[in-house]
C-alpha cells in the first residue's frame, strides 16, 4: 500500500526495525532506519493498530547513523545494523533484551540492571561460516526481503580465509568445463565453513526440495573443499583448551568462535559455582556445551533431535574419554521420559532454536534441581519462556548479551534461572 507521511524514528524494536509514530498515534515499524532518522514513508502494509514500512525515503540522518564500511551494505540484506557504531548496536541490543523481558516476560524492572552486560569480540571479519545463494552460476546474498541476488565483492564480516574460499568457489563454478550446467540444477545455495588450522574449507550444497544429492558435483568439488558426507569423516574443532567437537561438512557450529568461547567460559563458570555434579544439555547438537561440561568431571546427558549430531557427539565423547552420553529424539518426549523415571540434574543447559522452548517449562522444573542456563537467539521467545519458567518454579537471576552477530540486529543471550526452594 502506498503511503506518504513524514515521521522521525525514536527507537529500535526486536527484529531490528526502527520505531516511529504516525500522526494518528499508530506505531510504525521502519526497515533500514535508525533512531533520529527523519523519513518519508513510501510503501508498506497497514494493519489495524500498526504499520510496517518496507520502502522509505531518508530525508535527514539521525545522529547515530554512520557511513558503513561495506559499499554493498545498502543492497545486501545481511548486515542491517552496519549503519550504527558497534557501541550503539550493543547498547540497543541490551535495551531490546531488557524491554522484552519486562514487557513480554513480566519481569519487574527492578529485578534487572539498568544496562544489561554485553560480552563482545571483533566487529568485523568474525564469521567462519557463511551461506550464499546460487542463481545460475552466480554466488551472492539476497537483497533484503527479496530474491534479487547481490554479487558482493567482499563481505566484511567474513574472516579473510572464508571469503578467499568464496572467491575460489566462484571461479570453480564459473568454469563450464569443470562444472557443466546440468550438474547445478536444483542447487539453490552453498554453505562454506573454515576452521582454524584446516587445510581447506568445508562445503555443503543447499538443494531444492526433492532434489537428490548430486554425487557427481560433490566429486568435482572435492579437490577444492571437504565435501564428503561419509559419517566416518569429520573435522575437529576445539571449543576450549583440550576439548573438541567433530564436524561433518554441514554440521552446525557457531559462526563466531571468539564469542562462542566467551559464552562457553561463562556456562562453565556458572556450572562450577553451583557445584554441579550432573548436567542435562537440551538441544545439545554436536556437544558444544555437553562436552566441555563433561571435561569438568560433570556427568552429562545431551538430548538432540538430529541423529547425525548425536552420532558425532558420541564419537567425540568416546575419543576424549568424557563422561557424556546422548539421546536422539524430540526434546519434549525425551524430557517427559526423564521426568517419569524420576531422573534429576543439578544443572540444565537449554539452547533451543529461534522458536524457543514453548511448553517445556513444567518438564524442566521436574528434572532441574538447582540451576537452568538458557541460551537464546531471540529476545521475544526468551521472554515468553522466561515467564513460563517463573510460573513453573524458577527465578530469573541475571541475563547477559553475547554479541555473536555484530553488524546485525540478531541478539544472543545467556540467562540464568535458579530453582526456587520448596515451601
Amino acid at each position: 500500500m502506498s503511503l506518504d507521511e513524514v515521521v522521525r524514528a525514536h527507537g529500535l524494536a526486536a527484529g531490528g526495525r526502527a520505531v516511529a509514530r504516525l500522526a494518528d498515534g499508530r506505531t510504525v515499524f521502519l526497515n533500514r532506519a535508525f533512531p533520529g532518522d527523519l523519513v518519508r514513508l513510501r510503501r508498506g502494509r497497514v494493519h489495524r493498530t500498526f504499520v510496517e514500512v518496507d520502502e522509505l525515503e531518508l530525508l535527514e540522518a539521525g545522529p547515530p547513523r554512520q557511513r558503513p564500511p561495506c559499499p554493498d551494505e545498502e543492497r545486501c540484506g545481511g548486515c542491517d545494523w552496519m549503519g550504527l557504531s558497534l557501541a550503539d548496536q550493543r547498547a540497543h541490543k541490551a535495551a531490546i533484551l531488557r524491554q522484552s523481558l519486562e514487557r513480554v516476560g513480566g519481569i519487574a524492572p527492578e529485578r534487572l540492571p539498568a544496562e544489561l552486560p554485553v560480552v563482545a569480540g571483533a566487529g568485523l571479519a568474525y564469521r567462519r561460516r557463511v551461506r550464499l545463494q546460487l542463481v545460475g552460476r552466480r554466488l551472492g546474498f539476497f537483497a533484503g526481503d527479496s530474491r534479487t541476488l547481490v554479487d558482493v565483492q567482499h563481505c566484511h564480516v567474513c574472516a579473510p580465509e572464508l571469503w578467499a574460499a568464496v572467491v575460489e568457489l566462484r571461479a570453480v563454478l564459473a568454469d563450464e568445463q569443470q562444472v557443466p550446467a546440468e550438474l547445478l540444477r536444483g542447487i539453490v545455495g552453498v554453505e562454506l565453513r573454515v576452521l582454524e588450522g584446516a587445510a581447506r574449507p568445508a562445503l555443503r550444497l543447499v538443494l531444492a526440495k526433492g532434489v537428490p544429492v548430486p554425487r557427481q558435483l560433490l566429486r568435482r568439488l572435492s579437490s577444492f573443499a571437504f565435501v564428503d558426507d561419509d559419517p566416518a569423516l569429520a573435522e575437529r574443532f576445539e571449543l576450549c583448551p583440550g576439548v573438541y567437537v567433530l564436524l561433518p561438512p554441514g554440521g552446525f557450529v557457531q559462526v563466531n568462535p571468539e564469542v562462542n568461547r566467551h559464552l562457553l567460559a561463562e556456562v562453565l563458570e556458572r556450572a562450577r559455582a553451583c557445584g554441579a555434579k550432573t548436567a542435562l544439555d537440551v538441544y545439545s547438537g554436536i556437544g558444544n556445551f555437553a562436552l566441555p561440561l563433561a571435561s569438568m568431571g560433570i556427568e552429562t546427558l545431551g538430548l538432540e533431535l538430529s541423529r547425525q549430531a548425536v552420532t558425532y557427539a558420541e564419537r567425540a565423547a568416546g575419543q576424549q574419554a568424557l563422561s557424556a552420553t546422548f539421546r536422539a529424539g524430540p526434546a519434549d518426549s525425551l524430557l517427559a521420559a526423564l521426568a517419569q523415571r524420576g531422573e534429576r540434574f543439578d544443572l540444565v543447559v537449554l539452547d533451543p532454536p529461534r522458536a524457543g522452548a514453548k511448553g517445556l517449562a513444567p518438564l524442566l522444573a521436574q528434572v532441574c534441581q538447582r540451576l537452568l542456563l538458557m541460551i537464546s537467539c531471540d529476545p521475544v521467545t526468551l521472554a515468553r519462556d522466561a515467564r513460563q519458567l517463573e510460573e513453573a518454579g524458577f527465578c530469573l537471576e541475571r541475563t547477559t548479551v553475547f554479541d555473536m552477530f555484530p553488524q546485525t540486529h540478531h541478539i544472543e543471550s545467556l540467562t540464568t534461572f535458579r530453582r526456587k526452594a520448596a515451601d
